[in-house]
């Protein structure tokens, strides 16, 4: 193919290429349909316009039959009523969950369809909930029945009375129920209540029996905090829920719990076999943790954990299971045995692991995986859904390919990869398209293709590491003058991983070599490395670790100095950024912090993670008995692990950027840097996003104008990067 240019300087081609990657449609959700013979994968997009700042869903469909291998529908746009879709195992029943907002009030109603008849039932309940937090609808095994959550309706509406939510990105969740729609009889039916006077929301449900009469279902039960506090639950894995067994019969409830005490247990699953497979994380402490896989037997009552905690990484590479819940179709039988196909994290990768519900063996899928997909050996994968049979459809991504959707046939002699689906950067090129929009986006494909990865240690921190992202081959590297943006993760408990990411890709392009420390805390490494977090290390060990990366560069022969070095942080990366920029002035020529905790001491009081905030610096937060207030010493211990504490010493340029809406870190925290920085004479900028959150991607105009204003500022606070 002929090379494609386009005649702009480095940043701005960078600029118009990182416009292009925003315009690739993300995966929302997979699906499997039907048997072997007429196997169907329905995928959900989500898509980005640019020029509209809009955007948009379609449903794009894939024949997976044996005569008729990989051969695609075309994609079907979703109208904006229609909040989800559903569609039974067999793919012989769909629902359509439709809500038309009126002024004032929303009309919600619920089309299905079984056998060529449909249905419409209108509801009466509040909003759906249907992502992995709460649970996506389930089917019975006739297709004839739908279990959902919902928010619960209330026969004497107040807009006055204070209900606690979900929290962070769940501001509309606080009366969560189970509904179940009867398409026998066309009605629809509150299962199980829950809320503020019981103390209890039953999510995730999944179907154990239905003999027409009753009814049993396991769900995960979380509870509210004896002061009726609801905390929040993105991005943490230690609340206190349970897994139960729910036997339904009229208006009467059984419920029995099958977990035990003193574990976050969570998104059960029933197996073919009628095994409940659960997740379970350690109550209270870190927000994130390593899990435990459990198998419960409904008929024997033996609750068997499948795979325990890793402290350590394994010498095959094993480190443990990071996950929050449970793929919507996670199981797979081959052989006669089954297993489980789920996503984790193993160091700076992500990977899809198949677990045997007979012994526990932990396989990593990337052994069938074929290498004209995985080139490079150090890819990231998410799974996508499983089916009955050995197929498990797989994404597949890097820092510098956007995904592909695979298959994997596991029953195959051996087990083989069918080759790639789709691309996500062919997905985004349609047909119809200006021949200008064409040549940016053909011009995108060609410059992540000069973009180099890798992994590297970091000696210092043990089993630490660090992901390199780079504009030119890293073999190269030594020697060069390169300006270095270091960029954190959130958490504390979290990780960066190979995954594509278009706003890393665009920094890259724009000729900085980007570095993601693993630091002290980090997921991926064994539940000892999460554990070397603990108080008193916070605000020590994670910001002399992500230091510690510079070192690591130096190394391997890389010059680092402070004039081309900069960092950027968003929300615990941010509590990093601002950590060094106090203590350790002249490291950084700048830096750009993202929604960053900044002082603990009014946090405590804004935040839906109280206990977080608390327990990680040292100050009790028993869910049992959550405090009252806090002392003076608390007081002063939150206020030592802060970044204020440092405040009056911080010189360091820095452009804040803020959502409005942020229910995790308050706008106060980044307002009060700003103006600490003002008060010190330091050069700083605050840009505040109005309908954003925690994370800059509630409107288009945010996404774009973020990254567009984090690559200038980077630019104009080094020295040109060198070519």
């Amino acid at each position: 193919m002929h090379a494609v240019t386009l005649s702009l300087p480095p940043v701005e081609k960078a600029l118009k290429v990182y416009e292009s990657l925003l315009e690739i449609p993300n995966v929302e959700r997979a699906v499997l349909t039907g048997e072997a013979s007429e196997r169907t994968l329905h995928l959900w997009y989500s898509q980005v316009s640019v020029a509209s700042a809009t955007r948009t869903a379609a449903l794009k469909s894939f024949r997976l039959s044996p005569a008729v291998p990989n051969d695609t529908l075309p994609p079907t746009p979703l109208n904006s009523h229609v909040k989800y879709v559903s569609y039974s195992s067999d793919g012989q029943a769909a629902a359509h969950f439709v809500a038309l907002d009126k002024p004032g009030s929303t009309r919600r109603y619920i089309e299905a369809w079984r056998a060529g008849v449909k249905h419409v039932v209108p509801v009466t309940h509040g909003t759906w909930h249907t992502d992995l937090t709460f649970g996506p609808p389930t089917w019975n095994a006739s297709g004839d029945k739908l279990l959902y959550v919902a928010e619960d309706h209330d026969p004497n509406p107040d807009e006055y009375t204070y209900i606690p939510d979900f929290g962070e990105s769940y501001r509309d969740a606080r009366r969560p129920c189970i509904f179940c729609l009867d398409l026998t009889t066309r009605t629809v039916t509150r299962l199980v209540t829950g809320g503020k006077e019981k103390g209890m929301n039953f999510v995730q449900p999944q179907w154990v029996e239905d003999n027409g009469r009753a009814i049993k279902i396991v769900a995960t039960g979380w509870t509210r905090l004896g002061n009726d506090a609801q905390l929040g639950v993105a991005y943490c894995t230690n609340r206190p829920s349970e897994v139960y067994l729910l036997s339904v019969e009229g208006e009467a409830v059984q419920v029995t719990r099958l977990s035990a005490d003193g574990r976050s247990a969570r998104t059960p699953h029933v197996s073919p076999s009628g095994q409940v497979i659960y997740l379970s994380n350690a109550e209270g402490g870190p927000h994130d943790s390593c899990a435990q896989l459990h198998s419960y037997d409904l008929k024997t009552g033996a609750d068997r954990t499948l795979v325990p905690i890793q402290r350590d990484v394994r010498s095959d590479g094993f480190a443990g299971l990071y996950l929050h819940w449970l793929p919507e179709q996670p199981f797979t039988t081959v052989g006669g045995l089954e297993w489980l196909a789920c996503p984790s994290v193993s160091r700076c990768r992500k990977v899809c692991l198949l677990i045997s519900l007979s012994s526990g063996e932990v396989m990593d899928v990337r052994r069938f995986v074929d290498d004209t997909v995985a080139r490079s050996g150090i890819e990231s994968y998410d799974v996508l859904a499983a089916s009955a049979d050995g197929i498990v459809i797989l994404s597949v991504s890097s820092p510098s390919t956007p995904w592909q959707i695979i298959q994997i046939d596991l029953a195959g002699t051996p087990p083989v990869e069918r080759g790639v689906l789709t691309r996500g950067i062919e997905d985004a090129i349609g047909t119809g398209l200006a021949w200008q929009t064409w040549l940016i986006f053909l011009q995108a494909n060609e410059a992540l293709a000069g973009i180099d990865f890798a992994i590297k240690p970091m000696h210092a921190l043990g089993p630490g590491q660090m992901i390199l992202i780079s504009p030119c081959p890293i073999s190269e590297l030594g020697g060069k003058q390169m300006p270095i943006i270091l960029y954190p993760h959130g958490g504390p408990h979290g990780t960066d991983s190979t995954s594509f990411n278009a706003a890393l890709a665009t920094l890259a392009l724009a000729g900085f070599l980007i570095v993601l420390p693993a630091y002290p805390g980090s997921t991926g490494f064994g539940q000892d490395y999460i554990e070397s977090l603990l108080p008193p290390a916070l605000g020590t060990a994670e910001v002399d670790g992500t230091l510690a990366s510079l070192d690591a560069l130096r190394q391997m022969g890389l010059p680092v100095s402070p004039e081309r070095t900069l960092l950027v942080g968003s929300s615990h990366g941010g509590f990093i950024g601002a950590h060094a920029a106090g203590r350790y002035p002249g490291v950084f020529a700048g830096m750009v912090l993202i929604n960053p905790t900044i002082n603990y001491l009014p946090m405590i009081h804004s935040t839906d993670i109280p206990d977080v905030i608390s327990s990680s610096s040292g100050v009790p937060y028993p869910y049992s008995d959550p405090p009252h207030s806090f002392t003076p010493e608390d007081y002063s211990t939150l206020y030592r692990c802060s970044p204020m504490a440092s405040a009056h010493k911080a010189r360091t340029p820095t452009l804040l950027l803020l959502g409005a809406d942020d229910g995790r870190v308050s706008p106060e925290q980044g307002k009060m840097w700003y103006h600490a920085l003002k008060k010190n004479g330091v050069e700083a900028e605050l840009l505040i996003f109005p309908r954003n959150r925690h994370v800059l991607n509630g409107t288009v105009e945010a996404q774009l104008v973020s990254v567009q204003r984090t690559v200038e500022f980077c630019v104009s606070h080094v020295a040109t990067p060198e070519s």
